[in-house]
């Protein structure tokens, strides 16, 4: 019964980032204004659509690797899982950093940052499960 829940967890976890991913692939310049006024960087439309698409392939190739891991064995244990779990973990905060709580643009929107931090712990609780499944954990880079 213990992975039914944490399957039902995962799943659960990875829903905003493959909707996200998917959302940002097909229609990329979307969220062009958002990242242009957002950034600290200038950047052209052309640029910021192509960053907004690689997000999104990054995304969703993140959530593909680790819904295989779960799906193939009933377990998340292999050392994809724990660097797909690190990128989504890294992008979320840095998108909060960006969209949420921007020091540039002296930009902090409380609801959106907590909604964030509770998705990277939903992912941390994941990386764990990664890490405790793992029949040899002494080669990944993130130890407990």
């Amino acid at each position: 019964m213990k992975v039914y829940f944490e399957r039902i967890g995962v799943l659960a976890s990875l829903l905003m980032f493959f909707f996200s991913g998917m959302a940002h692939i097909s229609d990329p310049f979307s969220d062009v204004d958002r990242l242009s006024k957002a950034s600290p960087l200038a950047l052209g439309k052309n640029h910021a659509a192509f960053l907004i698409f690689l997000a999104g392939l990054a995304e969703l190739v993140a959530v593909i690797v680790i819904m295989c891991d779960l799906f193939y064995d009933g377990k998340l244990n292999t050392r994809k899982s724990v660097y797909a779990y690190a990128f989504l973990i890294l992008f979320t905060i840095s998108v909060t950093i960006l969209f949420y709580a921007n020091p540039f643009s002296r930009t902090f929107k409380k609801t959106a940052t907590l909604s964030n931090i509770t998705t990277i712990g939903s992912l941390l609780v994941g990386l764990s499960l990664v890490l405790k499944n793992s029949p040899v954990a002494s080669f990944y880079p993130i130890t407990f």
